[in-house]
């Protein structure tokens, strides 16, 4: 259940803070991410990278509202998030988890459990975005084919793909992409490229989890979390 109480601005800008944000797991002396600040602009690309454990997801989790920094704060356009309404948050963001879940049912119905007026057409124009407009034209079922829970009944490439088309339904001002690139072929990272150079081209910002070289060399910003307590965010070309 979602928060739905607190502050829903009548636009989100795109930008984001981050104030000496620190977080573990309970139960754990190892701190996950610890002390970490950082600026977006609105319009710009972030990319975070880091090794297994380094506290990608977990930042990810943070920012996309499921989880609280345990000291520090995050800001948008200059409002605590933890003051934000989650309901209203959650129309604001593009969100690709890394293990994206499914609903026991239909393409169709994965999508309109997330947003509950799309259209077939609409549907069919998010999954074309991605590349998968086959997937609905040419295969038995359309939108009607099953999806179970976990997704495994669909290839890792095609199930990544899904979530994104997915979570661009909300048409937010801010994307979070977590490892959108992993394990997928050559064919399915291209159509991903593709959304993402879209997204900033049309002035969205975008943070994104990865350690994809072409994803780097398209971002403004770069944070290794490897560097623990010291990371910070680098500038590696500024926004025209």
């Amino acid at each position: 259940f979602e928060k739905s109480e607190g502050t829903a601005l009548a636009q989100y800008s795109g930008a984001m803070d981050f104030y000496d944000v620190s977080f573990n797991y309970p139960a754990s002396e190892t701190t996950v991410i610890e002390k970490l600040n950082f600026s977006l602009k609105p319009g710009e690309v972030l990319c975070i990278s880091g090794k297994n454990g380094a506290g990608k997801s977990t930042l990810a989790k943070i920012i996309a509202g499921l989880i609280e920094p345990n000291t520090g704060y995050v800001s948008i356009d200059g409002i605590n998030l933890g003051q934000v309404s989650l309901d209203w948050w959650r129309k604001q963001i593009i969100y690709m988890p890394q293990e994206p879940k499914f609903l026991e049912g239909t393409i169709r119905d994965n999508f309109t459990a997330y947003k509950e007026d799309l259209t077939a057409g609409e549907i069919k124009t998010l999954m074309a975005d991605v590349g998968l407009r086959d997937l609905v034209d040419k295969t038995v079922g359309g939108l009607d084919q099953k999806i179970n829970g976990s997704g495994s009944n669909i290839s890792l490439g095609v199930r990544r793909r899904i979530a994104l088309a997915r979570a661009l339904s909300h048409n937010g001002q801010l994307a979070v992409l977590d490892e959108p690139t992993e394990g997928i072929d050559a064919l399915g990272a291209s159509n991903i490229y593709d959304v993402m150079n879209q997204l900033s081209q049309d002035g969205r910002s975008l943070i994104v989890f990865s350690h994809d070289r072409e994803i780097l060399s398209g971002a403004h910003h770069f944070i290794d979390l490897d560097e623990g307590p010291a990371a910070i965010m680098k500038t590696i070309h500024k926004k025209v």
